[in-house]
This record gives structure tokens, C-alpha cells and sequence, in this order.
């Protein structure tokens, strides 16, 4: 590739504070991207709002934009024995109209209050479509509300059997048959699976709507910065040019240097040098 893709970085309530973000803007990084925390559930709406607002705010002051927020959960829950399906995503979606996010990004087949270890068993009996029939209508409704307001909802591939493929992902897409619900490929997962990452990529072609970039041995999630682990970055890259992928690259909790300052400037550093090592390839 020839041009640098912009590069964005994950905070949460608690580094969303102005020195942290005077450092991500300074090594480099153009946008931020949120996550979800269990605060956020304890506060009424009208508190959410604020808080989100007043982060809005001092992420801008600071030369950032906004970018995903990550939720998590596709809005169903636990209740007994059984799982059932609610309207939280499509709250979620209202909650965060006019705060300038494009993707929502969500779990795929993930159920509230349900450990994704203990979700297996459910899949294993019943069988995905079992889930995905619950999902579905909720999913639909949230993403025609979201297309009011120019935000994507983007599935995650989560690494356990029926979730874990962009193949997984691409059946629920199907069902769902909304045009702005697409792809968030977390390059870690993919690599634990086995998969090959590039591949993945192109596999999800047009529907690759986001990314959650860290890197590991192959082994576990380590959430490792880019570089530290044993993922194929320049082919990865190469890839990204290949479905046109226009979206900034989404660092999700990296790691593996204990110096905030250092971390951000080197995860950067090593980026760039591997976007010049795709292109002289």
C-alpha cells in the first residue's frame, strides 16, 4: 500500500481523562473508540447521556474523534432456565444517537449474564438457529434505528465453536438482511481459531465494517501490541487493500510494555513500519 491508514484507540471511563488523551493524539492516533462497563448499566439515562456527552466533548478538545462503542451483549438475557430477547440494543442505539459513533459493536450469539464458556452447551443442544431466532428481530429493529442515524451495528467474532468465523458471523448477517450490519474482526480471536487472517478478510469482504487489532503466540487472547506475536501484519495489510477497507485500524486493549506513553508510541511506530513493509512487497 502506498498512503497510512488512520489509527484509533480504545479508552474506557477511567483513562477517558485529558493528559491520557493529550498522549494518544500525540503518538498518533486519530479517533478513539469506547467500551462498555458495568457503570455504565448502573446509571439512569439521563446520567449516560451526560457522562457520554461530557466525554464527547473533552475527546474532541483534544483533536480525537469519536469512533465505535463496543457493548458487548446483542441484547439477550438470562432469565431462569431461559433465554429471551429485548429491545437493550435498540436503547443502546437511541442512547448513543448524536455522540458522532459509527459502529456499535457487538458480540456474535452472546446472551447477558451468560459466560461464553457457559453459552456453549446451550449451542451444542440446540444449535445456533435456535439463537439466532431470538436475535434476529431485535437485531433487525435496532439496525433500522441505527440507520437513522448513520451508525453500523458490527457483529465480533467471539473465539468459541458457532461464533468464532466470519462464516458465523455471515449467517446471522443473512437472516438479519439489514445492509448496515456488518463485520467487527478481532484479529486475535481469529488467530487463537487458527484461521488465517487474510483470508478472514476476504472472506468478509464489503461487511468488514471495523477491526479490534491486538496480537498473541496463537495460544491465548493475549491482547498483545501488533508485533509482539506470531500474526502475518504486512499480509493482514495487504489484505485491508484488497476489500478496500476504509475504516481506521482499532488498537483494543494492547499490551506488553508497561509505559503508557511508551506503548502508544511504539504500537504506532510499528505499525507504520509494517504498512512500508506491505508496500515494498
Amino acid at each position: 500500500m502506498s498512503r497510512s491508514r488512520n489509527l484509533s484507540f480504545y479508552i474506557n471511563q477511567l483513562t477517558c481523562r485529558p493528559e491520557y488523551l493529550g498522549e494518544i493524539r500525540d503518538a498518533g492516533f486519530s479517533s478513539v473508540c469506547w467500551v462498555d462497563s458495568l457503570e455504565w448499566f448502573e446509571m439512569d439515562l439521563p446520567h449516560r447521556r451526560r457522562k457520554l456527552a461530557e466525554a464527547r466533548q473533552l475527546v474532541e478538545s483534544h483533536g480525537l474523534a469519536p469512533l465505535d462503542y463496543h457493548l458487548g451483549t446483542t441484547g439477550l438475557i438470562k432469565q431462569g432456565d431461559e433465554v429471551i430477547a429485548t429491545d437493550v440494543l435498540a436503547q443502546r442505539v437511541e442512547e448513543l444517537q448524536g455522540f458522532g459513533i459509527v459502529n456499535l459493536v457487538v458480540h456474535l450469539r452472546s446472551v447477558f449474564g451468560v459466560e461464553d464458556a457457559d453459552l456453549l452447551p446451550y449451542l451444542d443442544e440446540r444449535g445456533p438457529a435456535w439463537l439466532d431466532d431470538l436475535l434476529v428481530e431485535p437485531l433487525r429493529a435496532a439496525a433500522d434505528l441505527a440507520g437513522q442515524y448513520n451508525m453500523r451495528i458490527a457483529l465480533e467474532n467471539i473465539p468459541h465453536p458457532h461464533r468464532r468465523s466470519v462464516r458465523d458471523i455471515l449467517e446471522v448477517i443473512a437472516l438479519a438482511d439489514r445492509s448496515n450490519i456488518g463485520i467487527c474482526l478481532d484479529t486475535g480471536h481469529t488467530h487463537i481459531c487458527g484461521f488465517d487472517l487474510a483470508d478472514e478478510v476476504r472472506r468478509a469482504g464489503d461487511r468488514l465494517f471495523t477491526l479490534h487489532v491486538h496480537d498473541n503466540l496463537g495460544l491465548r487472547d493475549r491482547h498483545l501490541m501488533a508485533g509482539l506475536g506470531t500474526i502475518d501484519w504486512p499480509g493482514f495489510d495487504a489484505a485491508l487493500d484488497d476489500v478496500r477497507y476504509q475504516s481506521p485500524i482499532p488498537f483494543e486493549g494492547i499490551r506488553g510494555i508497561d509505559d503508557d506513553h511508551r506503548l502508544l508510541h511504539t504500537a504506532v511506530i510499528v505499525w507504520r513500519a509494517m504498512e512500508r513493509i506491505d508496500a515494498d512487497r
